[in-house]
Parts: C-alpha cells; structure tokens; sequence
C-alpha cells in the first residue's frame, strides 16, 4: 500500500490513519482507501479543496514533461511504427509533421477514441470534402468519368467512379467514389 502512495500526488494532502482511511490535510476530514483506491480522495480535493487538485494535476503535468525526453520519444515513435506495422516514410508525412508539431504545441491534448473517430471526426471531415469537392466540380468546365467493376473473394460486387476535372490552369482534381 505504500509504495501506491508514493506514486500518487494526491498523498501530498493527506496522512495516513491506518491502512484503510486517511485525513485531509487541510479540513481533517477522514476518508476510505478501503483496497488502496485513492478515488475517494480525489473526489474529496475536486468537491472540497479544488485549488490543492488543480495544483497536483500541474504538478503530475511537470512531471510527466520532465519525463519526456527525445530519446523517450524517439523509442516510442519506433515502437508505434514496429508494433503498428507503418511504413517507416511516415515520419516524413507532411500531415504526420503536423500532427506531431500540432501536439506538441497543445498541452492537455487528450487522444480520441476510436469511436469519436468513426463516429464523428471522420465523418465531418468526409462531409467538408464532400462539399468542397462539389463546389469545385460546379465551377469545372468538363468532368471526365471512368468506372471500375469487381468481385470479391467473398462473391461482393464492388464498382468505383472515378471523376477528373480540372480545377484551375494548373491543378487536375480526381475524386474516387466507391
């Protein structure tokens, strides 16, 4: 239990009763860590002393930044691309650049989870293309067409159209419908 304690900044607000309960530093009150959960003492900081949580959440923020070293991040970024299976090339990716760069500049950045991406990211971005793209081939003087047409393995049929137009003097468009 007490190597648990030592690892959670909320004990900077407590002392230790016995191994089931603490007291808050600042009002006495004592609290249940019946099991080694500190959730009880978390809650009580949020609900009673917000100031002494925002300054243990800054405090965990400057640790886990000194923690971060180049060389930490290099391992990391190698291990996402072993384990991940990418290309090595995705360190030049100009959107992979920017994303890093985009992080990195954006403290408290939380990572979404899969379904926000499929649920909702994805299908915003897709929808603003959509309509940039439509507007583009509005003002397009010519649109070309071609078609594709396949079967699966698993006897699926599939066709994809594809239209170019041109854009402007010096861009050809393509857009990919499948």
């Amino acid at each position: 239990m007490a190597s648990k304690r030592k690892h959670s900044k909320v004990w900077n607000f407590f002392d230790s009763v016995d191994e089931k309960s603490a007291k808050c530093k600042y009002c006495k009150t004592v609290l249940s860590v019946a099991g080694g959960s500190q959730g009880n003492l978390s809650r009580h900081l949020k609900n009673k002393h917000p100031a002494a949580l925002e300054e243990t959440k800054r405090q965990t923020n400057e640790s886990r930044q000194e923690a971060n070293t180049p060389e930490k991040i290099d391992r990391q970024l190698v291990r996402m691309i072993a384990k991940g299976h990418h290309a090595l090339r995705i360190v030049e990716e100009p959107d992979f650049k920017q994303l890093i760069d985009d992080v990195s500049n954006c403290p408290g950045y939380k990572m979404p989870t899969r379904k926000t991406l499929s649920n909702v990211l994805l299908p915003k971005l897709r929808d603003e293309i959509v309509g940039s793209v439509k507007e583009k081939m509005e003002l397009a003087s010519a649109v070309c067409l071609t078609t594709d047409c396949w079967t699966s393995l698993a006897n699926e049929s599939y066709i994809a159209v594809t239209a170019h137009f041109i854009e402007s003097e010096a861009t050809v468009m393509s857009c990919q419908c499948h």
